[in-house]
């Protein structure tokens, strides 16, 4: 919780900075691809450090017709995350970063035995995470495009409906491993907002 509170003040901060700091909004190519749909807005803090937010939502866990039985996850998430630039945030061109991410994700379950007696369940929980990612993006005037990989840990809480719990199938459990370890892979491009790289160089050069 402290982590969450840290990282959503850097944020404020972040985004009430004006000026000669830049700000992205950008989308993930690589989860769109996997039915899950991200859009992220990234403001520079300082010439080291940038404050992003992203959104997601989408299918996190779909098994269809495995072992007799279908099994999906879908649900959104919001993602606020902290980012350190060694070589500078603000720089133009190919630069590499470290960063760390809190996820807060609701989802739902949706399970159908096909034998008999033909049961249908349908559950809903959460997901809280912790993360530390790398990666490098590049940006050249409005255009910027990045790699993120990362790992995390975090818990599962259940809601359940009524008496209704869905079993621990094989299903259930690649769902759970999955959104405890909050695996990033994502292959973002986006739309640069604030001065130019022409401007930025010129005023560098002065």
């Amino acid at each position: 919780m402290r982590c969450y509170k840290l990282i959503s003040i850097l944020l404020i901060s972040g985004f009430a900075c004006s000026g000669q700091q830049y700000s992205v909004l950008k989308t993930d190519i690589f989860g769109a691809l996997q039915g899950r749909f991200r859009i992220a807005y990234e403001h520079s803090i300082n010439d080291v450090l940038s404050a992003q937010f992203t959104y997601e939502c989408g299918i996190y866990a779909d098994y269809p017709e495995l072992f007799g039985e279908t099994y999906r996850a879908s649900g959104h998430a919001f993602i606020p995350e902290v980012r350190y630039y060694p070589l500078g945030a603000r720089k133009y061109g190919v630069q590499p970063f470290i960063g760390a991410a809190y996820r807060y994700m609701r989802f739902i379950e949706e399970y159908q035995f096909y034998s008999p007696p033909n049961f249908a369940y349908v559950n809903f929980g959460s997901v809280q995470n912790l993360g530390l990612d790398m990666g490098c993006r590049f940006k050249k005037d409005r255009f910027w495009s990045e790699l993120v990989v990362g790992r995390g840990m975090g818990n599962v809480q259940y809601k359940y409906i009524g008496n209704t719990f869905i079993p621990k199938t094989l299903s259930n459990e690649l769902f759970l491993s999955d959104a405890k370890k909050f695996y990033r892979l994502e292959i973002s491009i986006g739309y640069v907002f604030g001065k130019s790289d022409a401007k930025e160089r010129l005023s560098n050069s002065r």
